[in-house]
């Protein structure tokens, strides 16, 4: 076999994975209820991790949440909407938890402070 004719083979394998994976997807509404965004934004994450911002598309990332490309401006405006609500929701919990250790320690050094005025 040719290398022209593997090739060939190669792309017309790909491109009927592609199709077949396309029509077994229903037109319409999922059958099963779906965070469309919540799915965005995980897929959004995954990609940003691995690659640059301006190598990720909209298209991309809406293909690996299997859901239409407008779903992304629907929900976030832009692609840099979802990188920045992706961003603020990937930090939110370690931002809660650094205002808990804040708080704690606080706590520790008044107590600490109250206990050494006691003691004089």
């Amino acid at each position: 076999m040719s290398y022209h004719t593997a090739q060939a083979h190669t792309i017309i394998n790909h491109r009927l994975i592609f199709e077949s994976n396309t029509l077994n997807r229903k037109v319409g509404r999922p059958s099963k209820p779906v965070d469309v965004r919540q799915a965005l934004i995980h897929h959004a994450r995954e990609l940003f991790m691995v690659m640059a911002y301006e190598k990720v598309s909209i298209r991309l990332i809406a293909n690996r949440a299997e859901v239409n490309a407008a779903m992304i401006r629907y929900y976030f405006g832009s692609k840099e909407g979802l990188f920045e609500t992706m961003l603020r929701e990937t930090l939110a919990p370690m931002k809660r938890q650094m205002q808990l250790l804040e708080h704690n320690i606080k706590l520790m050094t008044h107590g600490f402070l109250q206990t050494g005025d006691n003691q004089e």
